[in-house]
This record gives C-alpha cells, sequence and structure tokens, in this order.
C-alpha cells in the first residue's frame, strides 16, 4: 500500500512539473532560458534579451475500468485502485520556501521550483526494478531509483474456532472455522479423534459405564458394571442395583424367565432376552422400580404384567414386535409421552394409559385388535371404546354409534370434558368406567339417548342386579352414576 501511496505522490508532481510558468526578461545579463519566477539578475554588460520560456501543458489524468493510471491518453502501468489492502492515507503535498517538494511534512531533496536560466524537470516515466525499488525517468534523460521500504508481512490473528456442523455431531466429523479479525481470511478444518473432549469421571447406566464427551453424543471404553454384595459397581464405584430376573414353568413343559424387581437408580435399564439359558418373556407385576426413566425391552418380551410400570419416572419404553399382552394400569401416571402400540398386540387391561400428562397413543395400521380415532382408543371393528384421552380439550364427546361397550375407566379424569352423550347403540358399561369425577374431574352431565332398561349389578354377580333409570336424575347430576355405580356393572335389557 506504501507503495501505490508513493505513485500518486509522483504522478501528481508530474502534473505540477508539467506547468512551467513564463520567466522575467533579464537585465544586461548573459542570454539565458526563461525560468520560473527568476530573480532579477545582477548588473553587468548589456547583452541579448533571453528568449522566453515555453509555455507548460496542463495534463488530462483519469483512471481506466482496470483501475490504472490514464496521464494525456496514455495508460501506465501503475495501478491506481488498490485491491485487498488496508486503507491508505491521502498524503499532503507543498513547496517549501526555498523550492523543494514537502510531502506529508517532510521537506524532499527534490526541487519543485527551478532558478534563473532553468528549465523544469518532468518524469518521463516510473516502473519497478526486480528488487521492487521504483525507477523514475526525467524527461531530461537523467534516472533515479528510488528504495521503497518493506512492506510488513500480516500474519493473521484468528479468533477461537466456531462449530458449523450440528453440536451433538461427532467431534472427529465436525467441521469449524476461524477468521482473521483484521483481513477476513477463513480456515476451515474438520475434527480427528484427539477433538474429543472426555469426562474425567465415569458415566453410568443401568447396565454400564463409560467416558461421555463433553462435546458431542458419543463414548468410549464401555464396560459392564461388576457388582459387589452391596450391588455397588467395583469400578465406577456407583450403587447400580439389578434387574432380578426367576425361571418360571410354562405349564408346558418348558420354562422362561421373568423380570421380577429393578432395583437400578440408573436412568437406563436393559433388560436381558436370557436368563440361565432360557429366554425372558415377562416383566412381571409391578416389577419396575421408580427411578428408571428410559428401558430397552429385548424382543422376547411377549407380556407386560399389570401396574409394571406405575408411578415410575420412566419416559421412554420399546414395546417389541412379539408383545401380545399389556396389563391393567401398566403405565398409569408414569412420565410417557407418546406409546406406540405394535401389531402383534392382542389385549390391553384396563386403565393402562389414565393419567399421563401431555401423552400420545398411537397403534400400528396393521393392527387387527385396536385403532386409535381422534386420540382414543377402540377396538379395531369400533364396536369397544378401551380409552379416552383425557389431554384432550373437547368439553363434549359424542361415543360413536358404533360402540357397544365401555371399559373400564374408559373415562377416568378427564381435564375438560363436561358433557357426555352415551347412544342407544352402547348395551353394556364396565364398572368404574368413569371413576374419579367425584373429587377431581370436570364433568357434569351424562346423556343416554335410551335412559330406561337398564339393570345394575356387582362384578359378574347378576344375582343382586337391580334395575336402573338414568333419566333426569344422571342428565343433570352426573355425580350420581360416578360416585354410586363405579362397584357396578351396567347393562341394558333388550326386549
Amino acid at each position: 500500500m506504501k507503495k501505490k501511496v508513493l505513485l500518486i505522490i509522483a504522478v501528481l508532481a508530474v502534473c505540477l512539473l508539467f506547468v512551467a510558468c513564463k520567466g522575467e526578461q533579464g537585465l544586461r545579463g548573459e542570454q539565458g532560458l526563461q525560468g520560473v519566477q527568476g530573480e532579477q539578475g545582477l548588473p553587468g554588460r548589456d547583452g541579448v534579451d533571453g528568449k522566453d520560456g515555453k509555455d507548460g501543458v496542463t495534463p488530462t489524468i483519469s483512471i481506466n475500468s482496470d483501475g490504472y493510471w490514464v496521464i494525456n491518453g496514455n495508460v501506465l502501468p501503475i495501478l491506481a485502485v488498490g485491491q485487498d489492502g488496508a486503507d491508505g492515507v491521502t498524503p499532503t503535498i507543498s513547496i517549501s520556501d526555498d523550492g523543494y517538494w514537502v510531502l506529508n511534512n517532510q521537506k524532499t531533496q527534490y526541487k519543485a521550483v527551478a532558478t534563473d536560466g532553468e528549465n523544469g524537470r518532468g518524469i518521463k516515466s516510473m516502473s519497478y526494478d526486480s528488487d521492487g525499488n521504483l525507477v523514475v525517468k526525467y524527461t531530461d534523460g537523467s534516472s533515479e531509483t528510488l528504495i521503497l521500504p518493506q512492506k510488513e508481512e500480516h500474519k493473521c490473528d484468528y479468533g477461537e474456532p466456531i462449530l458449523f456442523t450440528d453440536k451433538n455431531e461427532n467431534c472427529e466429523r465436525a467441521l469449524t472455522y476461524k477468521s482473521c479479525k483484521e483481513c477476513g481470511n477463513v480456515v476451515w478444518q474438520t475434527g480427528t479423534s484427539d477433538s474429543h473432549d472426555w469426562q474425567s469421571q465415569l458415566s453410568f447406566d443401568g447396565k454400564y459405564h463409560y467416558y461421555k464427551c463433553n462435546n458431542c453424543i458419543q463414548v468410549k471404553d464401555i464396560q459392564k458394571h461388576m457388582l459387589d454384595e452391596n450391588d455397588n459397581c467395583e469400578v465406577c464405584k456407583q450403587f447400580i442395583g439389578k434387574v432380578e430376573y426367576e425361571v418360571c414353568e410354562d405349564g408346558q413343559g418348558g420354562k422362561y424367565a421373568r423380570v421380577i424387581k429393578c432395583t437400578s437408580i440408573a436412568d437406563y435399564v436393559a433388560v436381558d432376552s436370557e436368563y440361565e439359558g432360557v429366554p425372558v418373556t415377562e416383566i412381571y407385576d409391578w416389577g419396575m422400580d421408580n427411578n428408571v426413566r428410559s428401558v430397552r425391552l429385548p424382543d422376547s418380551i411377549t407380556v407386560i404384567g399389570e401396574g409394571a410400570f406405575m408411578m415410575t419416572k420412566v419416559e421412554e419404553i420399546n414395546l417389541p414386535d412379539g408383545l401380545k399382552t399389556i396389563g391393567a394400569w401398566a403405565f398409569l401416571d408414569s412420565e410417557l409421552s407418546s406409546l406406540h402400540i405394535p401389531a402383534s398386540v392382542e389385549s390391553i387391561g384396563e386403565d393402562a394409559f389414565n393419567e399421563i400428562e401431555n401423552f400420545t397413543l398411537t397403534v400400528d395400521e396393521d393392527s387387527q385388535y385396536f385403532k386409535v380415532v381422534d386420540d382414543n382408543l377402540y377396538s379395531a371393528d369400533l364396536t369397544t371404546l378401551y380409552w379416552y384421552n383425557g389431554n384432550n380439550v373437547r368439553t363434549k364427546f359424542v361415543i360413536p354409534d358404533t360402540v357397544t361397550t365401555i371399559k373400564g375407566y374408559a373415562f377416568c379424569k378427564p381435564k375438560y370434558l363436561k358433557e357426555i352423550v352415551i347412544p342407544r347403540s352402547v348395551t353394556f358399561i364396565s364398572q368404574g368406567a368413569f371413576s374419579g369425577h367425584g373429587s377431581e374431574g370436570a364433568l357434569e352431565s351424562i346423556v343416554f339417548e335410551v335412559p330406561t332398561g337398564w339393570i345394575i349389578y356387582e362384578k359378574d354377580d347378576m344375582s343382586d342386579a337391580k334395575e336402573k333409570t338414568f333419566a333426569d336424575e344422571i342428565s343433570n347430576n352426573a355425580l350420581h352414576i360416578v360416585m354410586n355405580c363405579n362397584s357396578y356393572n351396567i347393562k341394558r335389557i333388550i326386549v
């Protein structure tokens, strides 16, 4: 950039020196050329008057489209427009009292004003030599080499690397970049095996301990826990607990194993597919500890027992494709956000999914046993209503006229539902179908399209069956059926 500034100064000097001023006639002096503002000569012998000096020509100066100087129509091999450099400083040019150029307040050795009898010296051309110095050729045939100061080498000052890829990307595949604060140059870099920032302490789940990377989801040095007699791992020193199994007879001469207890405090538990050489096929009733948040079930599991994950902290679980039975209360009041029922499931017990906040249930589209419609669980033929999703914001629900049976606890504590309409197609309501509304639910009205011909009886004993008419007392006060019929089945006698 300094070279460019000197070139601009030199070009300006050309412009000024091209203008030669007309000198005054010398008195009785020797003949001389007209000078610029020449001083009066000393008295001497009479001589011939000096000739007038030549008038200077004002140059035309411009910059072409390629950024080079153009003087009097001639393109100079000198760039006027800098590229990718720091901003220049506009020089100050003046002439000292004794006739020398002054650049940026520094007096130079070059004359700007000629004395009597001298013609001004102009610059004919400028170029660089092989060493990068400026060679100036003057109009009088002389030349001069100006040694230019060396340009300081720029060293990029990069900031901290910035992550370009997703923050969970494996550090070995992560892409980062950093840019120079001064020139803006950008350097890209991909990660290596040394890019990981491994934790200094072991992490653990219900089965393994390992080191986690602070910057991605990768782990290393995975090892199975070595438990002592108190269920503490001898390596990571954590109380892990364990999944306990037992071997059972299947009644057909074979054996199977089931999970009977889980005492793990780890967030994650993986159930084994085999125990003592037999397949693990069942999570037994009430068997899972409430500290577990994530569970991996093997493909061998066919049965999830009653209350197996009831009131646990489980947030995610996989239901294997071979699963056939989900027991009553299996996931009641857990912390699941969603659950997918595979096509293999043939039986789902009552109250299996109630009291789960913001919960969504889906069923495999190939299932021949169940179907979800408008967030509610039905039999595949839509004749049985198993479960009404209490998180739904509707205030009135008209049961589809395909339904003939309402299962127990189907309407357990829906948050917003105020009115239920029971169509004439319904002929059986299991005990506890509207359980919980006496103290917590919003339900205000149950309307029977057919209010007469109903009987109530306890469980499976119809010996004490009583006839019941659900007319105004139900329409106006649903709490009556909720509070007084929760222990009874309700059946309509079709004549």
